[in-house]
């Protein structure tokens, strides 16, 4: 029989900064207690419904169904409500934590969840709880652009990761860490690193992802330099599977609703470092935007739950809580599925962008030739990340040659640590465009690049 792991704790005031230890909950931190059975509330002031001029709310769903909010979740997400989320949302949360990261009920004890407003919402207030002026953050290179918006403001200092098409190389971490107190290695004198900032699945901008046998080397260097992992995974369920060349040529390019007889089944995503986390130093955030709706605006960070307090005691004393409105008609959907109903729905999602980067890379491959470029073909995510062989400066190119060709790409500039730094990569997304539309981009692409290396 095999032994449950033995869940100890790090010392999680080491990363809080300043301002999280200064924080603390305004009075909406009583809101439950008006839950209580018999509850005759004085206390807060809470505007009367008899004001609202709203009854009842109902929306039709892609397949036909109209669909109603209860009046107890009506009448919850008019009026002020708990910061951490709604009750009916929260159990949901904790259903899917349970089921996808495999936490057991003491595992679930030590741990806690707050809703916020998209899983962006999130990572800033992670950002402004870890981080001190001055302090050293560990990131990707390249890494998310307004993830690095996010965390600039604090005055931190950006220490870049090596990734390639599998993520970050476990044994270049490592050698940073090794070597940090080494002179005269380039962060010399700086703070030593407490966070390491990660997109695990569908890379952006780069679309690697990492593999478990990779996460696992990652936690152990984060276990042995003791640095808290904060993973940010909105592409977490977009997974798609390995590119190969047999896939077949696709027919009907042109239907955007349909996913030309792809039957393949759920893919289960890769194990996350929530799941392997052992001793309680990793902070998660997750996201209904690539999956449900972006515009909801409905995410949510898991963690420790001492790491987790500051971000809800920010979130309760900026915005009180995340749209009521909006976490409704995400609990009435994920309700009216079930399980078996959102695990269809996330495989159509991920038959719907198999399809997409299927064709991209296709069209990729027909237009762009081969000595011009050189990319990995993305296991999950939107992206698809083009190095230009021949051009050392892509925003250049892109300002020069592609926007007066109408053809809006992104220079891999923007997603660079360095924000001064050239870069010969472009980030080409495909969620979203008529597949006809993509199409013709990589023919204008190519005839440009020719044009430009002439």
């Amino acid at each position: 029989k095999m032994s449950s792991p033995c869940y100890y704790s790090v010392d999680h005031s080491y990363f809080l900064n300043k301002a999280a230890k200064r924080r603390y909950p305004s009075l909406h931190a009583l809101a439950p207690l008006n839950r209580i059975p018999g509850m005759i509330n004085l206390a807060g002031g809470l505007p009367n419904p008899a004001a609202f001029p709203f009854s009842s709310f109902s929306f039709t769903t892609s397949s036909g169904e109209v669909l109603s909010l209860s009046p107890d979740n009506m009448y919850n997400s008019l009026q002020y409500t708990e910061t951490q989320g709604l009750p009916k949302l929260l159990e949901w949360i904790w259903d899917y934590t349970c089921r996808m990261h495999k936490f057991t009920e003491e595992k679930k004890s030590l741990y806690d969840v707050c809703v916020t407003t998209g899983s962006q919402d999130a990572l800033s207030k992670a950002f402004e709880a870890f981080l001190d002026e001055g302090d050293c953050l560990l990131i990707e290179s390249p890494s998310y652009a307004s993830g690095l918006s996010a965390c600039r403001p604090t005055g931190c200092h950006l220490v870049p990761m090596p990734i390639d098409g599998d993520g970050i190389i476990p044994y270049a971490l490592e050698e940073i860490l090794e070597m940090w107190h080494d002179t005269p290695h380039e962060n010399h004198g700086n703070p030593f690193p407490k966070v390491m900032y990660v997109i695990p699945t569908g890379q952006n901008p780069s679309g690697a992802t990492l593999t478990i046998e990779r996460k696992k080397e990652i936690y152990r260097i984060c276990q042995r330099f003791n640095i808290l992992i904060l993973e940010d995974d909105p592409y977490w369920l977009v997974e798609l599977g390995p590119w190969t060349d047999n896939n077949k040529d696709m027919k009907g390019a042109n239907d955007d609703d349909g996913n030309d007889g792809d039957d393949a089944p759920f893919i289960p995503p890769r194990d996350s470092f929530l799941s392997m986390d052992t001793d309680r130093r990793v902070v998660r955030l997750d996201s209904f935007s690539k999956i449900m709706s972006s515009g909801l605006r409905v995410g949510w960070a898991t963690g420790p739950k001492e790491l987790i307090q500051p971000i809800y005691v920010h979130h309760m004393v900026s915005a009180c809580n995340t749209s009521g409105l909006a976490q409704a008609v995400v609990q009435t959907m994920l309700s009216h599925w079930g399980w078996e109903g959102f695990i269809s729905h996330v495989t159509e999602v991920q038959r719907l962008y198999r399809k997409r980067r299927n064709y991209t890379i296709q069209m990729a491959r027909k237009y762009l030739e081969k000595e011009m470029v050189t990319f990995d073909p993305p296991n999950a995510g939107m992206f698809l990340w083009i190095k230009l062989n021949q051009i050392s400066d892509s925003k250049e190119f892109v300002e020069k040659y592609c926007l007066p060709a109408l053809v809006n790409i992104i220079p891999g500039t923007y997603f660079m640590p360095d924000s001064h730094a050239k870069s010969p990569y472009i980030r080409v997304s495909y969620s979203i465009a008529p597949l006809e539309n993509i199409q013709e981009a990589f023919r204008r692409l190519g005839d440009l690049l020719k044009n430009a290396s002439s």
